[in-house]
């Protein structure tokens, strides 16, 4: 879903990270900010809380959007990116196909997490896929990266 800060239904993800904040005034923030950590999603978190926070002035604890903050030139560049796109107007068309690609990259925390995203273990292909010989391992590696490459460029 990193996508949607900015394309369809991105606006309405907004207001739902506002509405179960709200709800659960006391979120176990602690343990939130602990597990994002273990997954390594911190950069795509960062950015699914700041966002209501700033528009809405939704409450979440200042030391949550610290603890999650990425690097400051990370942080400037996908903000940047963002504000040109938009938050409205979610149908239209974003970003250029290589700045998309560069966009969704960014918001993994370090390169092996990019590496991960683009490469899963063969469990997850296996299960994904639905093949059963390890031989097609590279094949459908190859085939995951051309559907990264070419399909989603057409987005």
């Amino acid at each position: 879903a990193k996508h949607t800060y900015v394309r369809a239904p991105g606006f309405r993800l907004h207001l739902d990270v506002e509405r179960i904040v709200r709800a659960y005034p006391d979120l176990g923030w602690q343990l939130f900010v602990s597990r994002v950590k273990a997954l390594q999603v911190c950069t795509a978190v960062y950015f699914s809380l700041v966002i209501p926070y700033e528009l809405f002035e939704t409450p979440i604890p200042p030391w949550v959007l610290e603890a999650l903050r990425p690097a400051a030139w990370k942080k400037a560049t996908l903000r940047r990116w963002i504000q040109k796109a938009g938050l409205f107007n979610p149908h239209e068309k974003k970003f250029a196909r290589v700045k998309y690609i560069l966009f969704t990259a960014l918001l993994y925390d370090d390169f092996k997490g990019l590496l991960r995203g683009i490469f899963p273990d063969g469990k997850w292909m296996q299960e994904h896929y639905q093949f059963r010989s390890q031989l097609l391992l590279p094949y459908y590696h190859l085939h995951r990266l051309g559907n990264l490459l070419f399909r989603r460029l057409a987005t």
